[in-house]
């Protein structure tokens, strides 16, 4: 007896031949109804009985019609292939018979969850001796999506892309939906993680044909930066059928956190900067954003652990999960299971929990928050981002509260000489800057009064602009008119030459003021 296997798409097929004996078959290739009475007597095999070669009888009712053949020489065993098909609803299963063939060649299904294929991998890797987590980029509630080229593309790490197009395969971490139509362009369990230098390259294969024998394939870029991010298109290769994104975000940072220990709602870094949560320690706060398929959470956070809440189950817990359409309630974060970890200018609350993961029963819940400084975003409020493959909660929180870890960026290009210089220009050399810009719009104004003040060039000037006008006079008056027009504009212009001196004179008495 041997076996054989080979794993397809979506099932596992399994194959043992070198059985028993085949049972006869004519030359016709039809079976030999055995055992058979020929003549009183009973017979198992092919008989030569009042016959040159072996024969035996085709139909089970060979004394009423005769119906036999020669039986064939050749000799084959038996087998059987069991075709193992995935249904996540089934735990073990059993096989059935699907068809036996000339009882020589027996096929079986057998559908079982144990042979479908991962829809999620473990997202945390050591390499090279650095750790990596890529769990904040692993969501169970949806995908990380976006556009380019006309196409929209989802996708999620370590896991199935969820809540994605209902065309996306279930196995798919990378799938392209183009005017209506979606293909796979990188299945779950093909994911290989490698490091070339300070890039994180996370690759998935075995997507749909894109012709000439080829597969659709996935290249995710990551490069380390202060922010979670989100993934940009960078090119497709048409001739390898290889997508390129690109994603800058925090989960890329070979960084090991500091743990720091928090003492009456103040943390205390290396570098002597302090963080003060003492104003957003004991208050509560709401977080919800997690929307899923037929389901909707809140969470009750409080760091210092909840009071006085409307759920029993959390009360004293730090963080508590709570279905706004059900009755389901569980605390996720517990102050007395929290440690704090510095990471650069950022802070990380890591609370445990004693509630079991629904998904694991052997891991239990936890929760993370994320600190992130905001000038603007006074004491901010925490916002949920999703849950990773092991039952870990994220969530973000903008505030005030932890800029004092960020570096302050005075002049920091820039050595002290150039930062007093400077500082120099932003005094006193600067009112005096001001003083002489408001002179030289007064001297200005006094030049075109010069210009204006003679008959003769005011004259030539109001001719230039307005043809139809004399002297600044319109032609349609009388000579009386006009004379008594043009001594009024004369004696504007001369009070308005008067104004421009005394002004002059009073800024020349104020700066010769403020020098003294």
């Amino acid at each position: 007896m041997q076996m054989e296997y080979s794993h397809l798409q979506d099932m596992l097929v399994l194959r043992y031949v070198g059985g028993d004996p085949c049972p006869p078959v004519t030359e016709s290739d039809d079976v030999c109804v055995l055992p058979f009475t020929y003549k009183g007597k009973t017979y198992s095999t092919c008989i030569s009985e009042e016959r040159l070669r072996p024969w035996c009888p085709t139909s089970s009712d060979f004394e009423k019609n005769n119906k036999w053949d020669y039986c064939s020489t050749a000799s084959e065993r038996r087998s059987s292939t069991i075709l193992f098909k995935c249904d996540e609803r089934v735990a073990k299963g059993a096989p059935t018979l699907v068809s036996d063939t000339k009882g020589c060649s027996a096929t079986f299904e057998w559908k079982t969850k144990l042979v479908c294929l991962p829809t999620k991998l473990d997202c945390k890797f050591i390499i090279d001796h650095k750790s990596y987590d890529l769990r904040m980029l692993s969501s169970l509630t949806g995908s990380w999506s976006f556009a380019a080229d006309g196409s929209k593309y989802y996708l999620n790490l370590c896991q199935r892309v969820n809540q994605g197009p209902s065309a996306c395969s279930e196995s798919a971490s990378v799938c392209q939906e183009r005017n209506g139509r979606v293909q796979v362009l990188g299945q779950v369990h093909t994911q290989k993680v490698t490091v070339k230098g300070d890039i994180v390259l996370v690759t998935y294969s075995g997507g749909d044909s894109c012709g000439n024998d080829k597969q659709f394939s996935t290249t995710i870029q990551l490069t380390c930066a202060n922010v979670t991010g989100k993934p940009k298109m960078k090119q497709y290769n048409s001739e390898s059928c290889q997508y390129i994104f690109t994603w800058e975000t925090r989960a890329a940072c070979a960084v090991i956190p500091k743990e720091v220990v928090m003492a009456h709602g103040i943390i205390y870094g290396d570098n002597g900067a302090s963080v003060n949560l003492s104003g957003i320690y004991i208050k509560s706060y709401n977080a919800s954003g997690d929307q899923r398929v037929t389901d909707q959470y809140m969470y009750e956070i409080q760091l210092s652990g909840r009071e006085n809440s409307a759920y029993q189950k959390c009360n004293g817990a730090s963080v508590c999960q709570v279905k706004t359409n059900g009755q389901f309630t569980r605390p996720i974060g517990s102050p007395n299971q929290i440690k704090y970890y510095i990471d650069d200018d950022s802070l990380e609350a890591v609370f445990s929990s004693n509630s079991k993961c629904g998904k694991d029963p052997q891991k239990n819940a936890t929760s993370t928050i994320f600190f992130y400084c905001s000038q603007t975003e006074g004491e901010g409020r925490p916002e949920f981002l999703h849950e990773t493959a092991d039952c870990q909660y994220l969530f973000s929180w903008y505030t005030t509260a932890i800029c004092p870890l960020v570096p302050e960026n005075s002049a920091s290009t820039t050595d002290d000489g150039d930062q007093n210089q400077y500082q120099g220009l932003s005094g006193r050399s600067q009112a005096v800057g001001a003083i002489l810009s408001i002179l030289l719009v007064i001297l200005v104004i006094c030049l075109v009064v010069l210009l204006l003040y003679k008959k003769e060039r005011r004259e030539t000037m109001m001719y230039k602009l307005k043809p139809t006008a004399v002297g600044g006079v319109p032609m349609c008056l009388t000579n009386t008119q006009r004379s008594i027009q043009k001594k009024k504009w004369t004696m504007r212009l001369s009070g308005l030459w008067k104004k421009c001196l005394e002004a002059m004179q009073n800024h020349t008495m104020r700066t010769a003021m403020s020098e003294v």
